[in-house]
């Protein structure tokens, strides 16, 4: 009985492909958490926290060596390397890749202008907050926006570590 609860449990599981590029794991942790809560499968959220690493990542998909290409990538502004133009640029002159979708994982201290941003090729901007209702709110609008089939998340999940949530916002 257990069992069969387990798999039915797991067939409800979205499975989309998000790729998550955000160089410290701690927030791309917190991230993969609240798009966990909306659904989705933990198994199809891929997590890269160096350029480098997502420079190889476009590379594969570009030469068809990784089977499945992400429905959505959360790109942070500031990823290791400041790579993360160079990164922006790759993903939007790969053929397999180039109509993703690309949220931008930004500082609410540190806000771009939105030439600098529609210059980038992004297509929403999403304030990282140490509210973690309110960040989970915010993934479910985006998810909403983006991937129609994936529920909003639910007010009355738990809050994170508080340790965890308080980095969110330091740097």
């Amino acid at each position: 009985m257990r069992k069969e609860k387990e798999r039915r449990s797991r067939e409800k599981k979205c499975r989309y492909e998000i790729l998550i590029l955000e160089h410290e794991l701690p927030h791309a942790l917190i991230l993969k958490a609240a798009l966990v809560s909306t659904g989705l499968d933990r198994n199809s959220i891929t997590i890269i926290t160096n350029g480098q690493e997502a420079l190889k990542y476009i590379e594969r998909k570009a030469q068809h060596e990784d089977r499945g290409v992400p429905d959505l990538i959360f790109i942070e502004l500031q990823l290791s390397g400041g790579e993360n133009t160079l990164v922006i640029g790759k993903i939007r002159t790969n053929p397999e890749l180039q109509n993703v979708p690309i949220v931008l994982l930004t500082d609410p201290h540190n806000p771009i202008t939105d030439t600098i941003y529609l210059t980038l090729g992004i297509d929403q901007m999403l304030a990282k907050t140490s509210d973690y209702l309110k960040f989970k709110q915010d993934i479910g609008e985006v998810l909403h926006r983006f991937i129609p089939n994936v529920t909003k998340p639910l007010m009355s999940w738990q809050k994170l570590s508080g340790s965890f949530l308080t980095n969110l916002t330091k740097r």
